[in-house]
């Protein structure tokens, strides 16, 4: 009898070691109008928390194939109504906003979109349950402000971008102009500010938190005081609320930048180790061998006359072409998300900033010694092929492409790890 009643407690026991009680969360990603390339780092971090058991719902502006079940998205508003043809022509940008992102913002794009949102049957049945969690975009998406405060739920920030001074404020830190490049500016010498960059910084920033305070937060005030309530509180008591700030960042190629504990650095979240390419490309890489160059181009459209050594698709698996062996060189428009491909990959950049921190994200490459950059309004055949001979030809590039990629990945966590241990 004794002998059954121990053998009874010990299968008991065993079994309590087995069976682990886990607490899931129910999760609301509410970021209506972010673009396809902001989203990309939130993808893993969606996919992650789903096959955790998290139940995870998400209003978005761009569909994506998420490998979990535990995902349920819809579209939030119509892409193209969205963005229209506000950002076509990279040449007309480039233009408008020089070396600085336009200060005086047109964010009336954003803002017309947001009343379509609001009137989306689906995003009412959404920001109608109670959830865990919310997730929120900080760019452009302050119209949706005065849901967080009438759901009164925790909140996690998420900025896409490099440090934006307002966004530090709330958490209490300050990025001093005195030593941190202006999240929007043009290029900064790291560590080397001479009078005239540190006055520049301070009058930009200036310039920008008046323009915040006074005219773009207003007006999402007005949007989401229409449809939550007249006495929802002003965008930034909202703000001051959050709960964490995910930064796309990582000091391995971000300037040095002080921080908050309640701001944690997940840069890199959506970098992950290449797959086997398709045969198509991966022979046209292996070509390498027999051949000086090889280029592969994204272009959305159709080119007549292409030599033999250039191949064009509409979409291209990046990750996994960066990922291979033979890769020497990404030309990009320097973008926060292909930048940190790059440096996670270790390949050299040749970059041609359009505007916003496209062209912080360029000088980054420059200061870090991974690569050059083009003025795209003064391209030339000479300018473009020198750069690349110098790149192709110079093995430092190469060099310290490899290095940053090697101190990027030796972290005690990955981005995605760290972005799923803190929500």
């Amino acid at each position: 009898m004794k002998q059954q009643v121990l053998l009874e407690i010990s299968l008991l026991l065993a079994l309590s070691n087995i069976f682990t009680p886990i607490q899931t969360a129910k999760i609301f990603f509410m970021i209506p109008l972010t673009t396809k390339s902001e989203k990309q780092p939130w993808f893993p971090l969606i996919d992650a928390l789903g096959k955790r058991g998290h139940e995870i719902t998400v209003a978005s502006i761009v569909k994506s194939n998420y490998t979990s079940p535990n995902v349920k998205e819809f579209i939030s508003t119509d892409y193209e109504s969205f963005l229209g043809d506000e950002f076509s022509n990279p040449i007309e940008v480039r233009k408008n906003s020089g070396r600085y992102f336009s200060l005086v913002m047109d964010y009336d794009y954003a803002f017309k979109a947001c009343h379509k949102v609001y009137a989306n049957p689906e995003f009412q049945k959404a920001i109608n349950q109670e959830y865990d969690l919310i997730f929120f975009n900080f760019f452009f998406q302050d119209c949706f402000l005065g849901i967080l405060h009438k759901k009164q739920t925790p909140f996690i920030i998420f900025s896409s971008m490099l440090p934006y001074h307002y966004l530090w404020e709330l958490a209490g830190s300050t990025l001093s102009p005195s030593f941190v490049p202006f999240a929007l500016g043009p290029p900064r010498p790291l560590g080397k500010l001479s009078f005239r960059d540190r006055l520049e910084n301070f009058l930009l920033d200036l310039h920008l938190k008046l323009m915040t305070h006074f005219s773009y937060l207003p007006d999402a005030e007005k949007i989401y005081r229409t449809y939550v309530g007249e006495n929802s509180p002003s965008a930034y008591d909202i703000h001051k609320n959050f709960t964490l700030i995910f930064s796309n960042t990582h000091y391995t190629y971000n300037a040095p930048t002080p921080t908050m504990p309640d701001i944690i650095e997940v840069g890199g979240m959506h970098c992950r180790p290449a797959n086997p390419l398709p045969k198509e490309l991966d022979d046209f890489l292996s070509a390498f061998s027999k051949m000086k160059q090889r280029v592969i181009w994204k272009f959305e459209g159709d080119l007549k006359n292409l030599p033999a050594n250039v191949k064009i698709s509409k979409w291209l698996p990046q990750q996994d072409i960066l990922g291979h062996p033979n890769i020497k060189l990404f030309m990009t428009h320097g973008g926060a998300m292909s930048t940190y491909e790059a440096v996670y990959h270790g390949v050299p950049l040749l970059t041609l900033p359009v505007f916003c921190d496209q062209n912080i994200n360029s000088n980054l490459a420059v200061e870090r010694g991974m690569g050059l950059e083009v003025e795209i309004l003064d391209l030339t055949e000479n300018i473009i092929s020198t750069a690349l001979e110098e790149i192709l030809t110079n093995p430092k590039y190469e060099h310290k492409a490899k290095e940053l990629s090697s101190v990027f990945r030796d972290q005690p966590q990955t981005p995605i790890e760290r972005g799923v241990f803190w929500a």
